[in-house]
């Protein structure tokens, strides 16, 4: 800033709040290209996998969470067809897989490249530094995965990097806007739930943990958010416990006030975590 001549502070202000275009222009078919061919030849030793994925030809790759013969309670029983869709942090994308085969079209959308889960302060087990680089490689090497299931399914999506509480201005409008079990890692889920909100013109579907390892007695059936829920080492990235009744309340303010709540677990995970899912439309 230059202060040698006279400040116009009605000008400066103004000039801050212009609308900003962080990491626009991914959609352009050329840089969607230049992604497929940075991505082409991905291994799977590069690999990260929060989903199990069953590839073409029958061989399966263990991950986190097995999502098979699960999609569409998942999903809320959400009919996708002929749908505009948004994935918020599609992971391994074995539920992208499972939209984009049923979808006019879908766009995932997750952290930008070299970036990791911002950590709850106080849980993390090494310098900030530290974290931040071995964070950034994981969701780098996750990021590898969806690539891995794209490639070897060929399903069509469009893939976009950028910061989910400041999108690009050019990211397009969606019918439906999904996010999947992301708000418990965000320190603004509601931010981010409004952001969605301001593009999507149908529903939005939020799948999240209905229990957590530091619930205990705390009321699943009340509007209530409880931070910093987990233990260390995954509670260094779960900002939340968020109430199905929580984020029905959030996605009823945002325009979304037709509510279904649902839950569940997955099939092939008998001693999983009991997982719900909201589904809000417009009125």
């Amino acid at each position: 800033m230059n202060l040698d001549a006279p400040l116009d502070l009605d000008a400066w202000f103004a000039s801050q709040q212009s609308p900003a275009t962080p990491f626009s222009g991914q959609l352009d078919p050329a840089f969607q290209a230049a992604l497929a061919a940075h991505f082409a030849t991905v291994t799977e030793a590069q690999c990260v996998f929060y989903h199990t994925v069953e590839l073409p030809g029958g061989r399966t790759i263990s991950g986190e969470w097995d999502f098979r013969e699960y999609e569409d309670t998942y999903l809320g029983g959400f009919a996708f067809t002929g749908k505009r869709v948004i994935e918020y942090g599609p992971a391994t994308g074995w539920i992208s897989a499972h939209i984009a085969a049923r979808a006019q079209m879908l766009t995932v959308f997750d952290l930008p490249i070299g970036v990791g889960h911002d950590p709850v302060p106080d849980l993390m087990s090494e310098p900030p530094e530290a974290f931040a680089r071995s964070a950034a490689t994981h969701t780098d090497r996750q990021r590898n995965s969806w690539w891995l299931v794209r490639n070897a399914f060929g399903f069509q999506a469009n893939a976009v990097y950028g910061d989910i509480f400041d999108p690009p201005a050019d990211l397009g409008r969606y019918d439906v806007a999904m996010f999947g079990c992301i708000l418990l890692h965000l320190m603004h889920p509601y931010r981010a739930l409004q952001r969605a909100a301001e593009i999507t013109d149908e529903a939005i579907i939020v799948a999240d943990l209905a229990l957590a390892p530091r619930v205990g007695e705390f009321d699943a059936n009340r509007s209530s958010l409880l931070f910093s829920p987990s233990p260390p080492p995954n509670g260094v990235v779960h900002w939340w416990y968020l109430t199905p009744l929580a984020v029905s309340n959030m996605l009823t303010s945002l325009g979304f006030p037709q509510i279904t709540v649902t839950t569940h677990r997955p099939p092939r995970m008998p001693n999983a975590p009991l997982l719900y899912t909201v589904v809000a439309r417009r009125a």
